[in-house]
């Protein structure tokens, strides 16, 4: 199944004039796109295909565990303790919590540091050491380098956008 923005790299692909010198180059950068679109349908369609063999019990169960980890980001249970509490083996939570988030539980946890130190960068009170410290990062240069990687932006940058916005 082609959703709208695959149709949509499709044709323009199909339908640019391939004479100029200019062409070349951007034929070559629309189709790296239309296949990076076909690669991401191709990944949500597994997962949506994944997902949808967890009953509603098991989907219950891994929502717990979100919700577990998100009582608890500062210092999260092991994957032991959370099968032993949730009472489901530790492979099955870990392919199924994958499966319901789409996302691993180091994964969803790190999200859960970021979107934090992101709030907390916004809201001007900490510098970004304090805030890498606030969200468990140990090294400053770990949490920048995680944070340009979900942001696609440095702590310090976001910080002084923050202060002008």
């Amino acid at each position: 199944m082609m959703n709208n923005s695959v149709a949509q790299a499709s044709n323009i692909l199909l339908n640019t004039d391939s004479s100029d010198c200019f062409s070349r180059s951007f034929l070559q950068a629309k189709t790296v796109e239309l296949l990076c679109l076909a690669m991401r349908n191709l990944v949500q369609f597994e997962s949506q295909t994944e997902l949808s063999k967890l009953s509603n019990k098991e989907k219950c169960l891994f929502k717990a565990a979100g919700e577990l980890l998100n009582e608890q980001w500062k210092k999260p249970p092991i994957q032991d303790e959370i099968s032993r509490k949730l009472g489901i083996s530790k492979t099955k939570l870990k392919h199924g919590f994958k499966a319901f988030y789409g996302c691993s539980m180091k994964e969803y946890i790190a999200n859960i540091r970021l979107n934090k130190a992101q709030q907390l960068i916004a809201k001007g009170d900490l510098n970004v050491t304090q805030v890498a410290l606030e969200v468990g990062y140990e090294y400053s240069s770990n949490f920048t380098t995680a944070f340009k990687s979900k942001f696609g932006i440095s702590p310090k940058a976001f910080q002084k956008m923050s202060l002008l916005g």
